[in-house]
């Protein structure tokens, strides 16, 4: 398969997940963190490899790490994040109260500034993006919004691949 259709193989499969995630929270279920390690063996069908963090722990590195290891073994491309997440994106000054927020052992759950989303990101050698739908306080779904670029974080670069194209 050529890169250009494993980019929007894995495109189509991002966008499945992201639906089946708005209607699973729809009805008021809370989205648990989940990884798909997402593989293109030479001559097969392509492979979605479903990962379950929820025994290793809450240490986010430790977890990024797991999973980045996980994709070098099983020849992942790409990887996509599931969650709900707790969010500021503000100005650079806000950011950096935030940032104190959570350094002074605060979470960014009672931030008063944050949101909580429905987020995916997925990144490989030619993908690196987040997609998100705020949950608003009525429980009701925003519409979906698209983060290209480059972005940083724990369960950032988790395929290992982000800039090797």
């Amino acid at each position: 398969m050529k890169m250009e259709d494993m980019k929007g193989w894995t495109m189509d499969v991002v966008d499945h997940l992201l639906s089946q995630a708005v209607t699973f929270r729809k009805k008021g279920d809370e989205i648990p963190p989940t990884f798909f390690l997402v593989s293109f063996p030479e001559n097969e069908t392509p492979l979605v490899y479903q990962v379950d963090p929820s025994n290793w722990g809450n240490d986010k590195e430790g977890v990024a790490q797991q999973i980045r290891v996980q994709s070098e073994e099983v020849g992942a491309r790409y990887v996509i994040h599931l969650c709900e997440a707790w969010m500021s994106i503000p100005s650079n000054e806000e950011a950096l109260a935030a940032g104190a927020w959570i350094n002074a052992g605060m979470s960014l759950a009672s931030y008063p500034d944050k949101t909580e989303n429905i987020l995916l990101s997925v990144d490989g050698p030619d993908l690196n993006q987040i997609l998100m739908h705020r949950i608003h306080d009525d429980g009701s779904i925003g519409e979906r919004v698209n983060v290209e670029g480059e972005y940083g974080g724990n369960f950032h670069n988790l395929s290992g691949h982000v800039g090797c194209n």
